[in-house]
């Protein structure tokens, strides 16, 4: 087994589209990293000096009793109490960039990079597909459910590897940034832990869409066909369910996907479970996508 994992993943990471997925990602962040460089904290005092003359001038209306409210009521240090509550601050304004966001950043980026991985997991098992090397495959191992095991698990540990790579490519682009138009603040061990534990759930999701995309590529013997049908299910048939079958939503895949990556869900039934629970529900629809490939697969001609 352990020489035909090896076999499949030496293939996987020697495909064109994975290094042109590399490269692309790399390009797109260190254009991001230049965009956030040049836009960020230069302009901090003027900025600050706007602020504050926006500041002054609500405060102004506030006083005058232009917001209505208890500001038509009040006076003296009552009402300048009340203004400055319903005011703020406006002269906070921080533009650096903070490289203690990165947690965030990798999330926004979580759905982007789970569409790369299905991607990825449909292309590798489609190619063998229209290409017929799914056959030449089975000649040098005829057991099925061991070749598509080797497959799955490929797939997702290359998605896994593939999402804190392209994680890591966007952290380095952003230290100039936070360098010379930033702060460090705040990346302190409990950043770190953060850090981590984001790459690793970010990563999981990757691996988890990396297996749906092969999943639905085994099924449907084209790599097109798999990401068609995953983009009507979590395009359309999820908002469906959503708006017909509103009691279903707890067991929607991309809901708890959401609530395993950031802990949050605007269903409370999903926001009230654990993290093992969330865990649990993923892992379940990740088994019932492998069994319906497996099942296919081993009854399947292959032609």
């Amino acid at each position: 087994m352990t020489g035909l994992v090896l076999s499949e993943l030496r293939r996987m990471w020697s495909r064109r589209l994975l290094r042109m997925m590399l490269l692309g990602a790399a390009l797109l962040t260190v254009l991001i990293g230049i965009i956030v460089y040049f836009n960020s904290g230069r302009n901090q005092n003027d900025v600050e000096q706007q602020m504050s003359v926006q500041h002054q001038q609500a405060m102004d209306s506030c006083l005058r009793g232009e917001f209505g409210g208890p500001t038509t009521r009040l006076e003296g240090e009552e009402l300048e109490l009340v203004c400055n509550d319903i005011v703020g601050n406006f002269g906070n304004v921080d533009t650096r960039f903070h490289y203690r966001q990165m947690p965030e950043i990798w999330l926004g980026m979580s759905p982007l990079l789970a569409i790369l991985a299905l991607a990825v997991g449909a292309s590798f098992v489609g190619a063998d597909w229209q290409k017929g090397t799914m056959t030449t495959a089975l000649t040098w191992e005829p057991r099925r459910i061991r070749l598509l095991g080797a497959k799955f698990f490929t797939v997702a540990a290359s998605a896994f590897v593939l999402t804190i790579v392209i994680e890591g490519f966007m952290a380095v682009a952003m230290l100039p940034a936070a360098a010379f138009h930033g702060t460090f603040l705040g990346t302190n061990g409990a950043w770190m832990a953060d850090l981590a534990e984001t790459a690793l759930r970010t990563g999981a999701i990757g691996a988890l869409a990396a297996v749906v995309g092969c999943a639905l590529a085994t099924l449907g013997r084209n790599t097109a066909a798999a990401l068609a049908v995953a983009f009507v299910y979590f395009a359309v048939v999820e908002s469906l369910i959503r708006g017909l079958r509103p009691k279903w939503t707890p067991w929607l895949l991309s809901d708890n996907v959401a609530q395993f990556l950031s802990g949050s869900s605007p269903d409370p039934v999903i926001a009230a479970r654990t993290t093992l629970e969330v865990v649990l529900v993923l892992v379940g629809y990740c088994a019932l996508f492998i069994a319906a490939a497996m099942a296919f697969f081993k009854r399947r001609d292959i032609t």
